[in-house]
């Protein structure tokens, strides 16, 4: 009966570590496809008035969904899509105190870190007709530019000797639900030929938004966001950086084009591997970027005729 119970346990010992070991095989904690997301409001105490201007306090709430933390210097905000002679912003209040911090998170069931500003506005009709009421309605256009950072890390083989020896096998790799940034790596595929070793790595952006080069970095270049979009021929342009067992090994091509539809790149050893049987080890993908994303915050107010 001991006998049995004892083996019982070492089967269960050995099922659990076989199931641990394919699932780090074929994927990692899931942190979604998010980074940054702003949503906002008018609040205003008097909607109505009977004057040709009004004030209100435009909220904006910032929230980090990502993996990656967030400072003040690396997140700049931009409005558009109004008239300046009707509608203001005092947008010198629209960038959070230097000091803080969007700390990203670890785990999926962590909440998001976010934070919230208010922007002084007003809406100024003078030469509106008041022989009726009227309601002032637009579309608030917010854009807005942060750095951000994918990083994937996971155990992979790599056998030179192509099945020759004992040992790992070699595998595809497939990552789903995202690295908790929108751009996101999919796939991992070991490649070795004659000529070639390393490997094939597949990734795409999943957000909404534009995904632009980390040479774009600092407060002076993120004040240029009211100017990047997709037309712009740094536009999706990336650069993947590797590493294995903490040794780098290059990616290629440079500035590949990484949209929605996504693109492979290769990251290679560049010189011959002494150890010609298989091994494992650790792989580390990182991309820096520069992510451009937008929303639109209705707008409302209505102005009473004159009695």
């Amino acid at each position: 009966m001991e006998k049995l119970k004892q083996m019982l346990i070492s089967f269960l010992l050995l099922a659990s570590l076989l199931i641990s070991g394919c699932q780090q095989q074929t994927s990692q904690a899931t942190l979604g496809t998010k980074g940054i997301e702003i949503t906002g409001k008018m609040l205003n105490q008097n909607p109505y008035t009977t004057s040709s201007n009004i004030n209100f306090e435009l909220i904006l709430d910032i929230i980090n969904y990502g993996s990656s933390d967030v400072s003040a210097e690396d997140l700049y905000i931009t409005y558009s899509g109004y008239d300046p002679s009707l509608f203001n912003l005092n947008e010198q209040n629209s960038l959070y105190s230097r000091d803080d911090v969007l700390y990203g998170r670890e785990s999926s069931d962590q909440l998001p870190d976010s934070y919230s500003i208010a922007v002084d506005g007003s809406i100024n009709l003078p030469f509106l007709s008041r022989d009726q009421d009227f309601e002032y309605s637009m579309n608030l256009f917010v854009k807005y530019c942060y750095k951000y950072t994918t990083e994937l890390s996971t155990i992979v083989c790599i056998d030179p000797s192509q099945g020759e020896s004992n040992g790992c096998k070699m595998q595809r790799l497939s990552f789903s639900g995202g690295q908790g940034a929108p751009v996101e790596f999919r796939e991992v595929l070991p490649v070795v030929t004659p000529n070639e070793l390393g490997f094939q790595v597949f990734v795409r952006n999943a957000g909404k938004g534009i995904p632009f080069p980390e040479k774009f970095f600092g407060f002076s270049h993120l004040q240029q966001c009211s100017f990047l979009n997709s037309e712009n021929k740094d536009a999706y342009r990336l650069t993947v950086r590797a590493t294995f067992e903490g040794k780098t090994i290059e990616c290629s091509p440079r500035n590949a084009k990484v949209d929605s539809q996504g693109t492979y790149v290769f990251c290679s050893f560049g010189e011959p591997v002494q150890n010609d049987g298989p091994y494992s080890g650790l792989l580390t993908l990182t991309v820096d970027y520069i992510y451009v994303d937008s929303t639109s915050i209705p707008i409302k107010a209505t102005f009473l005729k004159e009695s």
